[in-house]
């Protein structure tokens, strides 16, 4: 169930800072649209396979102003990675972005993450098993495309792109990375049709979150998400 809230107060504030926690649950449905009728979304997952976390799951405090940036920083279980728009900390699991967003999409899985520093911004890959080989096709394909796009479009905005594998096929376009499934990251010609034109190009929240899975919680226990 979803609830609207309104704060008051008889003084003016710039910060406010709200606590809550729950489940995260929303199954895979299908997507009824003209192109496949096998795909599948959900507006937020948390599982002991992975996360995903859009503004449709309501994770975090939508308001009115609808654009936001954020500073974000994930609890995760040990050995899991994080991915968001815009740049990480050194640690990996906290991220920001300055320019306005319409959006805040936080993905984790148990990762093994590959990079390397372009001219114009770092290529990633986050692989959900071991694969120095298709991690390298990525890579140079990354370091290509931008190189072309900055002198067609002019500047990249962000400071990453990054592949990441989900853990149902899909085929998503964020702000500075893109979400394939793992059937689609492997078919040898997507690499050089339609990888890179999948991501978009385009108030301040700040968002401190602890996920717990049934791998690190108690045995049978559903995935929990607490946000402050």
């Amino acid at each position: 169930m979803i609830q609207g809230y309104r704060l008051t107060s008889a003084t003016p504030f710039r910060e406010v800072t709200l606590g809550y926690s729950g489940i995260i649950q929303h199954q895979l449905g299908s997507i009824d649209d003209d192109y496949s009728s096998s795909r599948k979304s959900s507006p937020g997952l948390i599982s002991e396979k992975g996360v995903f976390l859009s503004s449709g799951g309501f994770w975090y405090p939508v308001t009115a102003e609808g654009l936001v940036s954020f500073d974000m920083s994930v609890d995760l279980p040990t050995g899991w990675s994080a991915v968001s728009q815009g740049g990480a900390r050194d640690d990996g699991n906290s991220w920001s972005i300055d320019s306005p967003q319409d959006d805040i999409y936080l993905i984790a899985a148990p990762y093994h993450r590959y990079n390397r520093q372009s001219d114009i911004a770092e290529a990633q890959v986050y692989l959900r098993r071991k694969d120095p080989a298709l991690a390298k096709r990525y890579l140079d394909a990354t370091e290509h495309y931008l190189s072309l796009y900055h002198t067609l479009l002019g500047p990249y905005p962000y400071s990453k792109f990054a592949l990441v594998e989900n853990f149902w096929e899909s085929g998503y376009g964020m702000p500075s990375f893109t979400l394939l499934g793992p059937q689609v990251i492997r078919l040898p010609f997507i690499v050089h049709s339609s990888y890179l034109t999948r991501s978009c190009t385009t108030g301040g929240v700040t968002v401190s979150t602890s996920i717990t899975t049934p791998a690190t919680g108690a045995k049978g226990s559903p995935p929990i998400l607490r946000t402050t």
